[in-house]
């Protein structure tokens, strides 16, 4: 029994089991990634403002076993657990010796290393699954990580459709997704700062 069939949009020889037909690029299954825990970004915006942040800081470790799904390079398995672990012992020396100002920048540039990390993993699973190439911002990266990280893997599904065309700097919504991280990010450290007083 044959496999190959034609596809319903440019009547292509294909495989009956791809999901977008490699010659006119249609969609056969909506793209998704792996089930992981608290990627709805209104959820994760809330569980982080009833936290005070500290959501923020175990977020990784929640999603251990669904990002080490995704891995397609053993290298970036590597490096997501030394990354996990020098989080975990920035963490522990946070809360029991509370040295704050010390930790508090090593916690920032770990979870950017971590936030970019993922985002490789991810880029690397969807080209491999779906041969497209999702671009990554790495100025969202640097100043808002784990936020965009979040709406990153929230939006997935349209952003591998619509390759290239999501959140262009000059559109609208890209204005008012900068502005709300903008917002939040500064909400977030403000009540860091109002506690540590």
């Amino acid at each position: 029994m044959s496999n190959i069939v034609k596809c319903p949009f440019c009547d292509f020889n294909i495989e009956n089991d791809i999901e977008v037909c490699p010659k006119c690029n249609s969609w056969f299954v909506e793209p998704y990634l792996p089930k992981m825990k608290f990627v709805e970004f209104r959820t994760f915006i809330a569980l982080s403002i009833l936290s005070l942040g500290f959501f923020n800081l175990f977020w990784f470790f929640i999603n251990k076993k669904f990002v080490g799904n995704l891995i397609v390079k053993p290298s970036d398995k590597v490096k997501f657990e030394r990354l996990l672990i020098a989080l975990f012992v920035a963490i522990v020396i946070y809360f029991s010796v509370m040295l704050i100002p010390l930790v508090l920048p090593i916690i920032f540039v770990l979870n950017i290393a971590l936030t970019y990390r993922v985002l490789r993993i991810i880029q690397k699973f969807t080209k491999k699954k779906y041969n497209v190439c999702l671009d990554i911002n790495p100025y969202y990266v640097f100043f808002f990580n784990l936020l965009y990280l979040v709406h990153f893997i929230d939006t997935y599904t349209d952003r591998v459709i619509n390759e290239h065309e999501y959140y262009n700097f000059k559109s609208p919504k890209g204005f008012i997704l900068i502005f709300l991280l903008i917002v939040m990010a500064i909400f977030l450290d403000s009540i860091k700062f109002l506690i540590r007083m």
